[in-house]
């Protein structure tokens, strides 16, 4: 249950686990953050986890409400988003909480009928949709680290945005927003090849487009039953990638395209 006291701005909670009973605390709404495609970001003081993320949606009148639109979510499906997140928190994200991903803390509920929802995470810092943030080799490389342990622990994020990857004081990095994430089976080629094509997405997104797939690393594929095997494949596969062919060459030349022995272009960077 949450209960708004507009008197002093506290909100008080009761968490949804399995509709067990819970102790009730008083959850100190202190700063509104932005709100994101569902839920609103709120920084909280809470009096045993300190200060706080809360995400809180009105499950009656939300931003994805309109049945037309692309993105509509249904009322009732945004508390079974709300456990499917929970899920990848509490169980292969679990040994990441507070290094890779924010310290998962549960989902309230509020009002007749849940009308109200909210998920309660540490505090992680601001997302880089929030902010200005100096994008130095550094931080890209933060970034890619983060979506690789999270890639190790068998779980496709598949919803990169700058909103779900957050940056602290110290130039932490954490991710969020997994409501749309995949489990992968880290011990099969297919699972192993998923997980490799978004962190080449990633690579993508900040610009790094050049990476060839294995140099995401060998840990990848150390669980499969063949690595040499798996290794050498994408070595072939990389021996393939960016060759265009003599017809193609020829007619790009006119442009200033120009191109290895071999047949791939000469890539020089701004």
């Amino acid at each position: 249950m949450i209960t708004d006291e507009s008197k002093d701005h506290t909100t008080q909670l009761n968490e949804f686990d399995n509709h067990l009973a819970k102790p009730l605390y008083r959850l100190k709404l202190v700063e509104y953050i932005y709100g994101g495609f569902l839920w609103d970001f709120w920084i909280c003081e809470h009096p045993l986890y300190g200060k706080v993320i809360s995400k809180i949606v009105d499950t009656f009148d939300h931003p994805c409400s309109i049945p037309d639109l692309d993105d509509n979510v249904a009322c009732e499906d945004i508390i079974k988003q709300a456990i499917r997140e929970q899920e990848f928190y509490n169980g292969p994200l679990l040994e990441l909480q507070g290094e890779v991903v924010p310290r998962y803390f549960g989902i309230y509920t509020a009002g007749r009928k849940d009308q109200y929802l909210a998920m309660v995470l540490g505090f992680a810092g601001y997302s880089l949709e929030t902010g200005v943030h100096e994008f130095n080799h550094e931080l890209l490389s933060k970034i890619c680290d983060a979506y690789k342990q999270i890639h190790l622990c068998g779980v496709s994020h598949w919803d990169i945005e700058d909103r779900h990857i957050l940056v602290n004081d110290q130039r932490q990095i954490q991710l969020v927003g997994f409501r749309r994430s995949v489990r992968q089976d880290v011990t099969t080629v297919k699972g192993v090849l998923r997980l490799l094509q978004e962190a080449a997405c990633v690579r993508g997104r900040f610009e790094l487009h050049d990476t060839p797939l294995a140099v995401a690393g060998a840990e990848y594929w150390a669980r499969l039953r063949n690595p040499a095997a798996f290794k050498a494949n994408l070595d072939r596969r990389e021996a393939r990638r960016g060759f265009v062919p003599p017809i193609i060459r020829q007619l790009n030349a006119r442009f200033g395209f120009k191109y290895t022995e071999d047949g791939r272009e000469i890539r020089t960077r701004k």
